[in-house]
């Protein structure tokens, strides 16, 4: 017998002995070789139908672990990147506060070194106080009690210097604020950072890594510094309390000697 088809251009010859079909199929050098086909059973057919369903089965399986593992390469990709984003912006914030710290040092040291020039300036007027409280101790009984009030004005001018220093005073404590505000906000930075870290702890950001060792010498310097600066201005209120105390006495003693005068 003879099959033909119509797909393709080719044709097969063979003998059917039963349901036994023996065809004879063509290599691929051009000879022919018989190829036994026989009738399978019901059994066969559903053997090969799950055979088939396994397959497919087994084949969606693989594709489903393909995604996964895609899927999970992707999130593990995506938490690297944010857990480096938020040390990059951690790192960032942190030396930000340092140098936000250092500046606000700077800026109370530098409030400091202004208030000895007023210190200067008051007892320049507890001197020009101490001057006229001379003269009017040996001026003439009718002119004692004009040069009492000219004491009085020189105490008054002390009193000015005082108020200022007070407001150098308060220049001062506000500088200190922001320096215990700087430092509360760089540990509470610091702390982020380190647990930022936690999650890519290799991982250091182009622009530089501050370590805790920074943060804890940029506090110990700004309190160092700070404690320096409170003690010092104390130091400057004393001295112009105590000037004021000294004017206040001259102008007194000049009252006291325009009283005596009859004035």
């Amino acid at each position: 017998m003879t099959l033909t088809s119509s797909l393709s251009s080719w044709s097969a010859s063979g003998t059917l002995n039963d349901s036994d079909l023996t065809l004879n199929l063509p290599n691929s050098d051009g000879t022919l070789s018989p190829f036994e086909f026989h009738p399978a059973s019901v059994a066969d057919y559903d053997a090969a139908v799950s055979a088939e369903q396994a397959e497919v089965a087994n084949a969606q399986q693989q594709q489903a672990r393909a995604r996964a593992a895609a899927q999970a390469r992707q999130q593990r990709a995506q938490a690297e990147a944010n857990a480096e984003s938020a040390i990059d912006s951690a790192a960032s914030t942190v030396q930000n506060d340092i140098s936000t710290l250092s500046g606000d040092t700077s800026t109370a040291e530098t409030d400091l070194a202004s208030v000895p020039t007023d210190l200067a300036s008051e007892a320049k007027d507890v001197a020009t106080a101490k001057a006229d409280l001379k003269v009017t101790l040996r001026d003439t009984p009718d002119q004692v009690c004009t040069d009492a009030d000219g004491v009085s004005s020189d105490s008054d001018s002390v009193a000015s210097d005082d108020d200022g220093i007070q407001s150098d005073n308060d220049s001062v404590t506000g500088d200190l604020s922001t320096i215990a505000a700087d430092i509360g906000r760089l540990n509470a930075d610091s702390q982020r950072l380190e647990t930022a870290r936690a999650a890519r702890p290799k991982y250091v950001p182009a622009d530089g890594l501050p370590t805790a060792t920074d943060s804890s010498r940029a506090i110990a310097s700004a309190n160092a510094a700070a404690s320096h600066v409170r003690k010092t201005m104390d130091g400057y209120i004393a001295q112009s309390k105590q000037m004021l105390a000294t004017a206040n006495g001259y102008a007194t003693q000049a009252q006291a000697a325009c009283t005596k005068t009859g004035g």
